[in-house]
């Protein structure tokens, strides 16, 4: 159990040396701690990692109800009630990626991605288009979690294009879609443990309810963010979704065939 200190003993601060009063640094922020114990360390997990009493659930919850106030409220910078926009998506990521082992849906081949580079293919040859459409769906369907952190520049720089009258700036957008991956990764970690029940696995319902679930949070966190129509929403949001995907499409597509371009000159 932590230990309070009277508020008129003068502390010194372990971290930055300042005298101060009280159970925080008034200069660096560091907490006084006396040991460190096993509920100490529990409660560092659950404020750190879990932020279960009012952050992770709490934006889990309100992401789904109220999205785009939530989201408002953050870049406003009423932060401090909300799990941050990326821990959020990394912490669902995360998720995702375990449930894709619990249905060892693991890489069937490792070198897939080395034997794409390697191919004696000329760079920004036909073949090597097919090369690159093969590599980006296994970015997208084995590497999703750097699919996911890749694509949010992108969408976002299409989404300050789209929604340019809103008077956002782009670190806004970011931190939109930033919580909207982080919902998305949940949906389909959830779809995933659903494949988990033999019954529904042969159904093959997966891809369509990923695809179902992608279109309606998007689009209703579009509209409720940006404050736009059921129409609007859904146009400029699949405009957002095309102008980012294809310009994030465009870039890999360059450094996909610079390196075999490197690889073809250096054999």
């Amino acid at each position: 159990m932590e230990n309070r200190r009277d508020s008129t003993e003068v502390n010194d601060c372990v971290n930055c040396g300042n005298l101060f009063h009280g159970n925080f640094c008034n200069k660096c922020g560091q907490k006084i701690i006396n040991r460190f114990t096993g509920v100490y360390l529990w409660e560092q997990l659950r404020e750190d990692v879990i932020g279960l009493e009012s952050g992770l659930i709490h934006t889990f919850k309100e992401l789904w109800i109220s999205p785009g106030k939530l989201i408002s409220n953050y870049v406003r910078g009423a932060t401090k009630q909300y799990y941050s926009p990326l821990k959020y998506l990394i912490f669902w990521t995360a998720a995702y990626l375990i449930s894709v082992q619990l249905l060892n849906r693991a890489e069937q081949n490792p070198n897939f991605l080395k034997d794409l580079l390697l191919h004696s293919n000329k760079p920004f040859s036909g073949e090597a288009f097919n090369d690159f459409n093969l590599f980006f769906v296994w970015l997208m369907q084995q590497k999703s979690d750097f699919y996911f952190l890749g694509i949010i520049p992108f969408l976002s720089a299409s989404g300050y294009i789209f929604f340019r009258n809103k008077n956002f700036n782009v670190t806004e957008i970011v931190i939109f879609f930033t919580y909207f991956y982080g919902q998305f990764a949940f949906c389909a970690m959830a779809v995933n443990l659903a494949d988990l029940i033999p019954a529904w696995r042969e159904l093959k319902f997966s891809s369509s309810i990923i695809l179902i679930l992608f279109s309606l949070v998007f689009f209703r966190m579009i509209k409720q963010f940006f404050n736009e129509s059921w129409k609007v929403s859904i146009l400029k949001g699949a405009g957002v979704s095309l102008l980012g995907t294809a310009m994030f499409w465009s870039l890999l597509f360059l450094v996909f065939n610079g390196i075999k371009y490197l690889v073809l000159l250096l054999g």
